[in-house]
């Protein structure tokens, strides 16, 4: 995967999981610890991944991307868009 492409979609996996902190805020009935450490372990993952060869990186991606999507679910939808 190109570099360009690679930059692109750290940045709409960036507003992804941004998007999940926001709904995450609003959502009173979720057990607010276990979505914190949700959103703290694919955070990690994603910030860690960018130190990573482009190989390494679009793999990181493709389970970070599965993650939130996954959390999204949770949250009850799909995130907004941007």
């Amino acid at each position: 995967m190109a570099e360009e492409d690679l930059s692109r979609r750290r940045a709409e996996l960036q507003a992804r999981i941004d998007d999940a902190r926001a709904r995450a805020e609003t959502r009173s009935s979720m057990d607010w610890a276990d979505i914190g450490h949700l959103l703290e372990a694919i955070s990690e993952r994603f910030e860690e991944s960018h130190a990573h060869a482009p190989a390494a990186r679009a793999q990181a991606y493709d389970q970070v991307e599965k993650d939130v999507a996954d959390l999204h679910g949770r949250l009850g939808g799909t995130p907004t868009d941007r």
